[in-house]
């Protein structure tokens, strides 16, 4: 298919969402805005706001008279573009839009443009009800993950530095969570934003890599307040021991102690990282690893979501 992207790369963008559909055969025009200078949280976005949308939809009408388009693919919310720019958009080819954190940002991120797409795809199935409320036709399939993506550059295995780690911003409850870890004896590795390559090595490193599933001001016990995460998928396709928070949305995905680990209380997650980080029950934490990462690679690739989607759309 002809496929135009309206998607600005952060740091996992390009490699699952564009370059797999390039290595599915696809053809892909790439508007990012972020690459041409543009940020929603700027002070000046209010005015540049509509010097990028239109800049957009003139791009968009001129590819479609060099080559008809089979499907606009965004990774938009209400902030980034106007209701009427979709709605053009879409009278000249299907619409579909990509959201990963619409459970509890909807309001302010999809509630205007949602209905405008021909579809919408969300990795949560909690964010279902919020654009049914809207008239706006949603898809629900989890993330999809690259495998290339998720190969370290070098041949050699790393050694295990840390018993435990996690990645990303420490807000919430994760503080406190990790907080019970540092008190422990027990050798640990906490990240925030850092380069790709760096953040693989960082899972294979670790024997028991973390993670948080609550929102921002979330508490820990309220599960309504839980999404999927790109970890959930991430840290298996790698190859690292993952342990995350006992979700229905993560549980139906893997085997539980077969595949991945996960925990409902403080304790259960120190019992567990103590557990697994013992030297005694590295087989087990290893065979466990990998079979979470035949179940991600072979179920899970951004290759087989995406045929999912477009089977949804009617486009295969």
């Amino acid at each position: 298919m002809k496929i135009f992207c309206a998607v600005a790369n952060n740091n996992w963008e390009l490699p699952n969402l564009i370059q797999p559909l390039k290595d599915m055969g696809h053809e892909i025009v790439l508007y990012d805005w972020k690459a041409k200078g543009y940020d929603q949280y700027s002070e000046s976005w209010t005015t540049k706001k509509k010097q990028m949308n239109d800049e957009l939809l003139g791009l968009v009408k001129k590819s479609q008279k060099l080559r008809k388009f089979d499907l606009f693919f965004g990774y938009l919310s209400d902030p980034v573009i106007e209701p009427e720019y979709i709605t053009e958009i879409s009278l000249l080819m299907p619409t579909l839009n990509f959201s990963c954190n619409d459970i509890f940002t909807f309001d302010r991120g999809h509630k205007l443009t949602s209905s405008k797409f021909d579809l919408n795809w969300t990795t949560n199935k909690a964010a279902v009800k919020n654009y049914e409320s809207v008239g706006a036709k949603v898809f629900v399939t989890p993330h999809g993950i690259n495998p290339k993506a998720y190969t370290l550059t070098t041949k050699t295995i790393p050694n295990k530095m840390f018993d435990v780690s996690f990645v990303g911003q420490l807000y919430g409850y994760r503080i406190q969570l990790f907080n019970h870890l540092t008190q422990l004896n027990i050798s640990y590795a906490l990240y925030g934003r850092i380069p790709f390559q760096k953040m693989l090595q960082t899972y294979l490193e670790t024997k028991v890599n973390l993670n948080f599933s609550g929102a921002p001001g979330a508490n820990f016990y309220d599960l309504k307040n839980k999404q999927l995460r790109l970890r959930d998928f991430e840290i298996p396709a790698a190859g690292g021991l993952y342990l995350t928070e006992r979700c229905d949305f993560v549980q139906e995905l893997y085997e539980e102690d077969e595949e991945i680990l996960f925990y409902s209380s403080p304790q259960e997650m120190v019992d567990k990282i103590l557990f697994y980080s013992n030297d005694k029950n590295r087989i087990k934490a290893k065979m466990m690893a990998q079979a979470g990462q035949r179940r991600c690679l072979s179920e899970y690739t951004s290759e087989k979501i995406f045929n999912r989607v477009f089977k949804e759309m009617g486009l295969v």
